[in-house]
């Protein structure tokens, strides 16, 4: 079942394939599909379990075969394919440069909301760090080791965290450094500005939309990450439409 969070033009294809394997990897649902046949259940409802007058010794009590074979299936599939025809305007995500990281930034932060904060901290972080969408979402407080800061005075020069990405293997160390040439760019200040505002001490650095304006779940540490969907639909609104 689709959630809507797939938007390339070719998920009618991705999908139809995965039905049809998933149909082909079992007798009863391969091979030409046939709905049920109500003649065939008022008879078993009798007591007659060989099946009506036309369908005696096979049947049909229920659907069988292939989906994808289905008239219906297919007349639909030829529905979306024109719909996508006519209507579908590619939006790929793409490497920003600098310049237009300064847009996005003038963008987010003037609207001084907690929401709009934390999109720019979690790019900002990512992009420093070099940082996959799911490693950024669901990297948490605990995965910050304190007693590895380096701090001279009051400064904070850098913060010291551990990510697992997808190759990885396991837990893998990451130092994020302060940038005192271009403060307004530095992700260690964005974090620990973000840590300040959002009030949260642990589980996930970047809620979901839903727990970001509940205080006390925040205080927790039960709240849900940010949504991957959600960021997708961010990056493409920043990059076409900012």
């Amino acid at each position: 079942m689709s959630c809507g969070s797939w938007t390339s033009k070719q998920t009618v294809a991705i999908y139809s394939a995965a039905l049809n394997k998933l149909h082909t990897n079992n007798d009863s649902t391969s091979g030409e599909y046939e709905e049920e046949c109500p003649t065939c259940l008022s008879e078993k409802e009798k007591g007659e379990k060989l099946g009506c007058t036309l369908n005696h010794g096979n049947p049909k009590f229920r659907r069988r075969g292939n989906v994808t074979k289905n008239k219906r299936f297919q007349a639909q599939v030829k529905i979306a394919k024109k719909h996508i025809a006519n209507n579908y305007v590619s939006r790929k995500t793409q490497a920003w440069f600098p310049g237009e990281i300064r847009s996005i930034r003038s963008y987010l932060i003037p609207h001084n909301s907690l929401p709009h904060t934390m999109l720019w901290t979690m790019l900002l972080f990512g992009i420093t760090q070099g940082l996959r969408i799911d490693e950024i979402i669901t990297m948490t407080v605990e995965q910050f080791l304190f007693k590895l800061f380096a701090i001279k005075d009051t400064h904070i020069q850098n913060l010291y965290h551990t990510v697992n990405g997808k190759t990885d293997g396991g837990d893998q160390d990451l130092v994020l450094w302060d940038d005192s040439y271009c403060p307004d760019m530095s992700s260690l200040r964005m974090v620990l500005l973000w840590v300040r505002l959002s009030g949260i001490k642990s589980g996930y650095l970047f809620p979901s939309l839903e727990h970001l304006s509940d205080r006390s779940v925040l205080a927790s540490g039960k709240h849900d990450h940010y949504c991957y969907a959600n960021v997708l639909k961010d990056i493409k609104f920043l990059h076409y439409d900012v």
